[in-house]
């Protein structure tokens, strides 16, 4: 099993969150252990009880050494500081064999053991920021990145680990000072220092803003990157999608006036990270109201950037025929569906309690029917605000348009939901 730690408070849980849905989509398993930097935070994981997860307070978390330079940090620089102290935490209470510490605001697209594997016989891995030419910081921020550092629990990890435990408690500041930067400054000489220490070699762990004008995106379904001065190709591990920010009415990403973005990236990336972040700020509202609300205007301008889509979802009557024989309802691409079928399921014998769903899918349309009994479908196209929508009849259809969240629930004990689907099942659609 992969042990992975990450922190952040209420202003970053959407993007930790959405972090977690990445890792449960290509990690079968592994545990995450989530470090709730505010009430809030706590509060809302606590309700939310993700499976595969460990959440962990503050209060549960925080030591005397912590507490004494926590006065002294701005809320980034303490979170810095606590980097390497979470990562201590649990391979220490929770007796893990490893754990990786991951940015907030990663995306995983492939199974991050591929770079956990590359560490062999090694205590620490660590991971370059491979820098373009035109965006190099190594002078100021650092050869490394702390976005994804992973440490044994053996002799050799916990010597590393400890050694910049104490080098942060000691300073962590967001200046250039004497060589230092932050936390992440302090692993430039960690190969020379000390002989247990790996650095990734497999570039698709850590494509970022300041190194993606080194590779190019290739065609094809699978996201693959080549090293334009290399030529070397490697599948995308995760992307740092750095500095999203967002305002009431309109989704601010510093990295689009600093950073040069091709086209590629910013259509198979970005719009379907940034979909991402605003159907979770909407489902994580749904628990606490006290989350930080994103503005509608996003959503809006993003669905019409990836794709122009007039009506998200709405009811169909059906045309039934009926005689002596009884009735009869059929359906036709085009005419009282509105495309063609590719695939038909129906979910029955359902948890009358359970909720189905709850996702986005980037190109499958769908026609919803309740062939006997009754269900309510939730569905959301702005993120803030959802439609229900109750199925008691086969002689009504709801029609759910891509890119659509939806969930579905409050299922009768004899209820059956016949699906029509306009795609062939693909698990890289869902959101």
């Amino acid at each position: 099993m992969l042990n992975f730690c990450t922190l952040f408070d209420s202003n970053f849980i959407t993007y930790g969150m959405v972090m977690y849905e990445s890792l449960k989509k290509h990690c079968d398993d592994f545990h995450l252990y989530i470090f709730a930097f505010d009430d809030i935070s706590y509060q809302t994981l606590s309700a939310l009880s993700p499976k595969k997860t460990t959440v962990v307070s503050l209060k549960e978390f925080e030591d005397p050494e912590l507490l004494k330079v926590k006065s002294t940090r701005t809320p980034a620089e303490y979170c810095w500081t606590c980097s390497s102290a979470i990562i201590l935490y649990c391979l220490k209470n929770y007796k893990l064999d490893h754990c990786t510490y991951v940015d907030a605001d990663l995306y995983f697209y492939s199974n991050p053991s591929v770079l956990i594997d590359e560490m062999q016989n090694k205590s620490v891995l660590i991971t370059p920021h491979n820098y373009a030419p035109k965006y190099d910081q190594t002078s100021i921020l650092g050869k490394y990145c702390v976005q994804f550092i992973t440490f044994k629990n053996d002799d050799a990890g916990l010597q590393v680990l400890n050694w910049w435990r104490n080098a942060c408690l000691e300073w962590c500041f967001a200046n250039a000072v004497d060589g230092k930067f932050g936390d992440q400054k302090y692993l430039d000489d960690w190969l020379q220092r000390f002989d247990c220490v790996h650095e990734l070699r497999n570039f698709g762990g850590g494509v970022a803003p300041w190194n993606m004008s080194r590779y190019e995106m290739m065609k094809g379904l699978k996201l693959k990157v080549r090293n334009i001065y290399t030529d070397e190709q490697h599948d995308i591990c995760f992307y740092h999608f750095h500095n999203i920010k967002f305002s009431n009415s309109e989704i601010k990403g510093d990295y689009f006036l600093a950073y040069r973005m091709c086209g590629a990236y910013f259509k198979r990336l970005y719009l379907p990270y940034m979909l991402r972040l605003l159907f979770m700020n909407f489902r994580l509202r749904k628990k606490n109201e006290s989350i930080k609300k994103i503005g509608a205007v996003n959503l809006r301008l993003l669905l019409y950037l990836y794709e122009d889509v007039e009506k998200r979802y709405r009811v169909i009557n059906l045309k039934k025929h009926e005689d002596t024989r009884g009735k009869l309802i059929a359906f036709e691409g085009g005419v009282n569906c509105p495309f063609e079928v590719k695939r038909v399921f129906f979910m029955y014998d359902n948890d009358v309690n359970g909720t189905r769903g709850d996702h986005v899918n980037q190109k499958s349309q769908f026609l919803l029917i309740a062939l006997r009994g009754e269900c309510q479908v939730n569905v959301a196209a702005d993120g803030l605000n959802y439609d229900s929508f109750a199925l008691n009849s086969p002689e009504v259809a709801l029609y759910l348009n891509k890119m659509t969240w939806k969930e579905i629930k409050c299922f009768s004990k004899d209820a059956v939901l016949l699906v029509l689907a306009s795609e062939k099942y693909d698990p890289r659609e869902y959101s």
